[in-house]
């Protein structure tokens, strides 16, 4: 099985005062939902950089791009079954 780390967040700027760029516009929300879709949403899990990011604003960007039929798959079923195939849980 492969994996792949996709990150998806604000990525800090090139001045300090300057604020973050936010992936979703710089690369499209299209573009990274239509990635998301090439490799499936049945492989894909959400992971956090929490405490060095706002994992709330996380939660909202995947939101934002994952279409909600989707979401439970994404937040916590894909995780169980990955963990399950690798006995990381009983």
């Amino acid at each position: 099985m492969e994996i792949i780390d996709i990150h998806v967040h604000s990525l800090p700027c090139g001045t300090m005062n300057s604020g973050k760029i936010d992936v979703r516009y710089e690369t499209g929300i299209e573009r990274i939902r239509n990635v998301f879709e090439q490799i499936g949403y049945n492989k894909i899990f959400f992971g956090s950089d929490f405490p060095t990011e706002n994992i709330d604003d996380q939660i909202e960007i995947i939101k934002e791009i994952v279409p909600i039929e989707y979401q439970k798959k994404v937040f916590s079923k894909n995780v169980r079954n990955f963990g399950k195939q690798f006995n990381w849980w009983v």
